[in-house]
C-alpha cells in the first residue's frame, strides 16, 4: 500500500514560493510489482544491460511456490497510484486517479541448464474525469535463459505499458509503452577472460491521446555489440564493449533519425566495505539524410561509490552524464549531468536513507533552427526514506522526493515536483533514495 502527497508547479522566475501540486497515492502488493516510472533522461539507445545472474534467476524460482505441472507460478496483485491530481501550471490537470492489476509470474525448467520465464500483469489506469486516459496498461514478458557450457544465454521479449512522467519538460503523467526484443550471450574462455555479444530493438510509442506532443517522441532504437569482459578477481569486473544504435523516429513535424558508434566501458567492484561501479560511453552520433539531429562526439557515463561507514551505514556517491530527446520544436536532445550523495542507516529493525542531487539540463538546438535563446535548466533533488517491517514478511516505508527545475536565462519557466508517500510491501531494507529527475 502506497500513499503519496505529489506537487508540482510551473511558474515564472518572479514571486518565488511554493504551489503544491498534490498527488495521493494508494499502492498494495502481494509481491515486489513495479515501482511507478520516473523520468531518467536515458535517450534509450537499445537494451545494453547484462544476462541476469544465475542466483537471482534461482531466487525467482525458488520464490515462487505454486506448482501447476512443470510451471512454477508467484501470483501478484496490486493497487496503486490512487492520486488526486490538483496545481498550477499549463500541463497540470485537477483529477483523480488510480491504477489496479492482477497477474503471475511463472517459470519453467528444462534441466538443469534452461529457465523459461514468463510473466503478466496487466493493469487498469482509471481517471476521474479525463475519460480519454482510461486504458489497459500492464507488464508483459517471456525470457529464455541458458548455460550450456562455457556460454550464457538469453532470448528475451517484453511488453510494458505504464504510467510515468516522460519528458522533463511537461509536467503530466501520461502512458508510454515499450517494446524490448533482446538477443544476448556471454561466452566465458577462460575463468578470467570471456566474449560478450549483445542485440536489441526497444519501441517506445506514447499512449496519451490527449497530448500529441508527445508522439514526437515515438521512435525504434536497434543496437549491436560485442565485446571483451575480464575478470581478473571475483570482486572485479571490467567490460569493453563496441556497438552501433541506429534510432529511428516516426514521420512528424520533424525527423530525428540518427546513427551512434559507442564504445563502452563498464568496470565493477565489490569489496566488503567499498564497491564501486563506473560505466562510460563514448559516443559518435551522426544525423541521417534528411535528419534535424545536431549530432554530437562526446563522453556519457556514470560513476557510482559504496562506502560502508559502520556495520549499518553506507555512504554513496553518483556523478551522471546522458542525453535525452525534448519534445520543444526547437531543440534536437537535451544532455544532462547529475552529482549525488546519499546515507543510509539501519538500527534493530529500523532503516532510513536520505539524498541529495544537483545538476543542470542543457538543450541543443536542432539543425537549421532559427537562432534564438539558449536554454539550461537547473536541477536540484531532495529524497528521504524510511523503513520498519511489521513482522516476519511485510514492511512499512515512508519516502518523500522533491525536485526543482529552475530555468537558468530567459526561456523556460520554473516548476518542481514534489512527491510524499508511504507504502507496505515485502520486509526488505529500503533501497537508496531515487529522484524523479
Amino acid at each position: 500500500m502506497e500513499f503519496h502527497h505529489t506537487r508540482s508547479v510551473a511558474r515564472r522566475r518572479c514571486g518565488r514560493g511554493f504551489g503544491w501540486l498534490l498527488v495521493i497515492s494508494l499502492l498494495t502488493t502481494l509481491s515486489s510489482g513495479a515501482q511507478a516510472e520516473e523520468y531518467s533522461g536515458s535517450a534509450g539507445l537499445g537494451a545494453d544491460d547484462d544476462i541476469p545472474p544465475r542466483q537471482a534467476l534461482e531466487e525467482a524460482v525458488a520464490d515462487a511456490r505454486l506448482r501447476l505441472g512443470v510451471l512454477r507460478v508467484r501470483p501478484w496483485a496490486g493497487l496503486r497510484d490512487l492520486s488526486v491530481v490538483s496545481g498550477d501550471g499549463p500541463d497540470v490537470d485537477d483529477d483523480v486517479t488510480l491504477t489496479v492489476g492482477a497477474g503471475a509470474f511463472g517459470y519453467v525448467r528444462f534441466g538443469a541448464r534452461a529457465l523459461l520465464a514468463l510473466h503478466a500483469l496487466p493493469e487498469y489506469v482509471w481517471w476521474a474525469d479525463d475519460e480519454d486516459r482510461r486504458q489497459l496498461n500492464g507488464r508483459y514478458g517471456a525470457g529464455l535463459f541458458g548455460t550450456f557450457g562455457r556460454a550464457r544465454i538469453e532470448l528475451s521479449q517484453r511488453w510494458q505499458t505504464q504510467q510515468g512522467l516522460f519528458s522533463p519538460e511537461i509536467q503530466r503523467l501520461t502512458s508510454q509503452e515499450t517494446r524490448t526484443s533482446k538477443v544476448a550471450a556471454v561466452v566465458e574462455l577462460s575463468a578470467r577472460v570471456g566474449l560478450i555479444a549483445r542485440a536489441s530493438r526497444v519501441s517506445s510509442l506514447s499512449q496519451d491521446d490527449g497530448d500529441a506532443r508527445f508522439e514526437q517522441l515515438d521512435r525504434d532504437a536497434d543496437r549491436v555489440g560485442v565485446g571483451v569482459r575480464l575478470t581478473p578477481r571475483s570482486d572485479w569486473q571490467i567490460d569493453l564493449v563496441a556497438s552501433r544504435s541506429t534510432v529511428e523516429f516516426d514521420q512528424g513535424a520533424r525527423l530525428l533519425d540518427f546513427e551512434d558508434d559507442i564504445l563502452g566501458l563498464a568496470v565493477r567492484f565489490d569489496g566488503n566495505r567499498f564497491g564501486a561501479t563506473l560505466r562510460l560511453q563514448q559516443h559518435d552520433a551522426e544525423a541521417e539524410a534528411g535528419s534535424v539531429f545536431a549530432g554530437f562526439d562526446e563522453l556519457t557515463g556514470r560513476f557510482e561509490t559504496r562506502w560502508d561507514l559502520r556495520k549499518a551505514v553506507q555512504l554513496t556517491t553518483s556523478v551522471r552524464r546522458d542525453f535525452g530527446f525534448v519534445v520543444s520544436d526547437a531543440f534536437s536532445h537535451l544532455r544532462s549531468t547529475r552529482y549525488g550523495v546519499s546515507l543510509t542507516a539501519q538500527r534493530a529493525s529500523f532503516a532510513i536513507g536520505a539524498l541529495i542531487e544537483t545538476g543542470e539540463d542543457r538543450y541543443v538546438r536542432r539543425l537549421g533552427a532559427a537562432a534564438g535563446p539558449s536554454r539550461q535548466d537547473d536541477v536540484t533533488s531532495f529524497s528521504v526514506r524510511a523503513g520498519v517491517p511489521l513482522g516476519r514478511i511485510v514492511s512499512i516505508a515512508l519516502n518523500a522526493t522533491h525536485t526543482m527545475y529552475e530555468p537558468d536565462g530567459a526561456f523556460g519557466i520554473d516548476r518542481d515536483i514534489t512527491t510524499v508517500g508511504v507504502s507496505i510491501g515485502r520486509a526488505a531494507r529500503p533501497r537508496a533514495p531515487r529522484t524523479t529527475s
